[in-house]
């Protein structure tokens, strides 16, 4: 997500169900505009491998990022033969194989595009998808400029912003996800033909078209008939497709979430659900359907939104009941979807803070991502040699806190204070470091004094907040 005073996409979030943090990452970035390199970091999410990654489009870190239930790096994948990655969407299957989508770039003036107006200069952004092994290398591609012959008479933006926005810059196919098909072919979502394709995986032909202008589907118990400019197309075992439809070309555009079934054979697309609460985001967004019957849906949107940002999570039962809704009071989402994680990085420690300023003192604490945490032990003593406990706390959230009061009250004293992070059996699995008050005396690099900690020269120092820096 974003900030909401800042262009710049600099969150990675994991969050509870009730919106607080379970794990962030915040980059360092401040500039980069809405189209800079730096506004594309992208697409965060648990893959099927059961690791995280997301994309980064800057010069010097670019391609799709994986990080392990610790949060560290583990792979960074990069298109085969030099294409740009494109960062809308990148899949990982349980045996490490990747589908992603990468930009082929053409020159206009060798295309035929007599259909579309204007400047015949710069170059048009083709689609290429590939699928790499476990070991980042090629094993299956497919392009659209070999594949999709008539995509310039398809496409549905010629008279739009798009081709007057960056006449250098086709962008007439705006490919946004992928996926593998349950029968072991290929789908793509191809946002600016409103329309999502089936790819076999041997030949690369395209086996059916599922709507804009070659439309190969009836639609049936579908008000609009189809969808327009949508993201997250997914194909599930039982013959459902589902997706966000965000509705850009209605009168007046709204979204929904959608569910089609679908018979293939006879080319049908029956709608079985639908879920339209009078929402409109017009880019990004995405359509869950939940292992329980529910569907999450992330409605979108784009930066600047005069109607304000809209909801980044929404959970939906079968029979149209709104059950949770998530929403920032500034900032946005590209997409969302509720997973369960379980993470620890034991390379960091719990956070430990004393605001002395506050009345009584209090103690604050925290372990980012530490899924595993049940309770806190709070910790506090006088000497090295013993310490007390001063509460026991179930963790209900990512930040506890503990008001210092009696023998505790480290005001004018010298008491110090350590927290420790105990999993479900009472185990111990984290401690923070040392802290104490700045009424204690300086301590010695060379040892500990009758009545502090051991690793504080300056009494005035506080314990940061700790930050998970990727590597």
């Amino acid at each position: 997500m974003r900030s909401g005073n800042i262009t710049t996409h600099q969150y990675l979030l994991i969050l509870d169900n009730t919106g607080g943090p379970v794990w962030y990452h915040r980059f360092p970035w401040t500039t980069g505009g809405t189209t800079g390199p730096r506004f594309q970091l992208r697409d965060f999410k648990l893959q099927g491998n059961n690791q995280l990654s997301y994309i980064e489009m800057i010069p010097e870190d670019r391609g799709w990022h994986v990080l392990n239930n610790s949060f560290k790096r583990v792979r960074t994948i990069v298109p085969a033969n030099g294409y740009d990655p494109d960062h809308h969407d990148m899949k990982i299957r349980e045996d490490g194989h990747v589908l992603l989508i990468a930009k082929d770039l053409r020159d206009l003036s060798k295309q035929n595009i007599s259909s579309l107006p204007g400047n015949a200069s710069g170059v048009a952004i083709g689609c290429v998808v590939q699928e790499l092994d476990a070991d980042n290398r090629l094993v299956w591609q497919w392009s659209s400029w070999h594949h999709l012959p008539n995509q310039f008479e398809e496409t549905l933006t010629a008279d739009d912003y798009r081709f007057k926005f960056d006449s250098s810059r086709l962008d007439h196919l705006h490919a946004n996800a992928v996926a593998w098909t349950p029968d072991g072919h290929v789908l793509l979502s191809l946002r600016y033909l409103s329309q999502v394709i089936k790819i076999d995986r041997e030949t690369g032909y395209v086996i059916w078209k599922m709507g804009g202008k070659a439309n190969q589907f009836r639609f049936v118990n579908d008000p609009f008939n189809g969808f327009s400019f949508q993201h997250d197309a997914v194909l599930h075992p039982d013959g459902h497709l589902t997706l966000y439809d965000n509705g850009n070309e209605r009168d007046p555009p709204r979204s929904r979430a959608v569910e089609y079934r679908l018979d293939e054979d006879k080319k049908i697309a029956t709608l079985v659900w639908q879920y339209s609460p009078g929402i409109w985001g017009a880019a990004m967004g995405s359509h869950q359907r939940l292992a329980n019957g529910n569907h999450g849906v992330s409605w979108g949107g784009i930066e600047g939104d005069p109607g304000g940002a809209q909801p980044f999570y929404s959970e939906i039962s079968p029979d149209g009941e709104e059950l949770l809704r998530m929403r920032f009071k500034k900032g946005m989402g590209y997409r969302a979807a509720r997973l369960p994680f379980e993470g620890i990085d034991n390379s960091t420690k719990p956070t430990l803070l004393l605001d002395t300023n506050a009345e009584p003192a209090t103690l604050h604490y925290s372990w980012n991502g530490a899924t595993k945490v049940a309770k806190w032990r709070v910790l506090g003593g006088w000497g090295l040699q013993k310490t007390y406990a001063v509460e026991v706390v179930n963790k209900t959230r990512f930040e506890h806190s503990t008001a210092l009061t009696g023998k505790f009250n480290p005001t004018g004293s010298c008491v110090y204070f350590r927290v420790e992070a105990l999993n479900v059996r009472g185990t111990i699995i984290g401690s923070s470091d040392t802290i104490f008050p700045p009424w204690c005396p300086k301590i010695q690099n060379d040892g500990p004094s009758a009545g502090g900690p051991t690793d504080n020269a300056d009494p005035k120092r506080r314990q940061e907040s700790a930050r998970v820096l990727l590597p």
